[in-house]
């Protein structure tokens, strides 16, 4: 747009110009010399703005006034259709700008709820089917297998009623039939072949990216997860843990960096395999929550739906 001859509000003379979604204007130095001042107000740094004519100093002049965290400007010019240009341009900008902030927001907060309330489940699902194992050592209770089994049945059922997120959907017809049946190897090999399902199911999401939630955390949550209790159930089961240390160090590692880098909490520790199975596992869900206190930032995304 071409540069604008007026006045501000203190008389001065000045030149305004909009350029790139900035308002450039320039002072001159005044009937008695000094030297000219360049103000540059960004459009989304701008609080309101106003247009038309009638105001004081300058009534028969088109005027623009503009407020910002540095203060207010007035800016008047008898040149009054491109400065109407100018104003009705920036008015569109920011208001766009204010709506789309308004919706990116709601959409951030309702993503990030859903999949903070599915990383919760998951980790209660695979907590209450592995707690189904230790329960088939030795002489059995059957009672508490059954208890057990009531607790996956009730967990997998909130993972399906989910309002926002919509999770692979497991089956627990096979599981319910060899419980019935108190078959302990039937048992244990439908446990393990619902937490590969759930593992997959994690894996295929961590595919697919989304604006407001790194969705790399499903895996590796899962992965995490996963490790301690193959490592609790070493002792339990008599059953080898075979995992390479330094593979479990880069899993632990991972889902450090992109809880970081998710949050910006750069205190968060790195999970050792020798912490105590409950303090991980504390540990996993308090990281889970604190996902959900990210604050909203709208980054490149503002800028794409802008030019859009």
């Amino acid at each position: 747009m071409p540069t604008i001859k007026g006045r501000l509000d203190t008389r001065k003379n000045a030149t305004l110009e909009l350029v790139d979604k900035e308002l450039k204007i320039v002072t001159g130095g005044g009937f008695f010399g000094g030297k000219p001042e360049n103000r540059v107000i960004r459009l989304d740094e701008v609080n309101a703005i106003a247009h038309g004519t009638g105001e004081k100093p300058f009534p028969d002049a088109m005027m623009i006034k503009l407020e910002h965290p540095e203060g207010e400007v007035s800016f008047f010019s008898i040149n009054k259709e491109p400065l109407q240009k100018i104003a009705e341009e920036s008015e569109a900008y920011i208001e766009k700008r204010a709506r789309l902030l308004v919706e990116m927001e709601k959409e951030f907060e309702l993503d990030r709820e859903a999949h903070v309330e599915l990383l919760f489940l998951n980790l209660e699902l695979v907590d209450a089917l592995i707690g189904v194992i230790p329960r088939l050592q030795g002489s059995v209770d059957w009672d508490g297998v059954r208890a057990q089994y009531n607790q996956v049945i009730g967990v997998n059922q909130d993972r399906d009623n989910l309002p926002h997120m919509r999770p692979a959907s497991l089956s627990m017809y096979k599981l319910a039939e060899v419980v019935e049946a108190r078959s302990v190897d039937l048992i244990k090999s439908e446990v393990y072949d619902l937490l590969s399902i759930l593992y997959q199911g994690c894996v295929e999401k961590a595919r697919h990216q989304e604006v407001w939630f790194q969705t790399q955390l499903h895996r590796v949550f899962m992965d995490a997860s996963l490790i301690i209790w193959n490592k609790e159930l070493e002792g339990i089961t008599g059953e080898a843990f075979t995992e390479d240390s330094e593979k479990i160090k880069r899993r632990f590692q991972e889902l450090r960096h992109l809880l970081v880098d998710e949050t910006g909490n750069e205190e968060i520790p790195l999970l050792e395999l020798s912490m105590p199975i409950y303090d991980a596992k504390i540990s996993l869900y308090e990281w889970v929550e604190m996902l959900q206190s990210v604050e909203f930032e709208p980054g490149e995304e503002l800028e794409r739906r802008l030019s859009a």
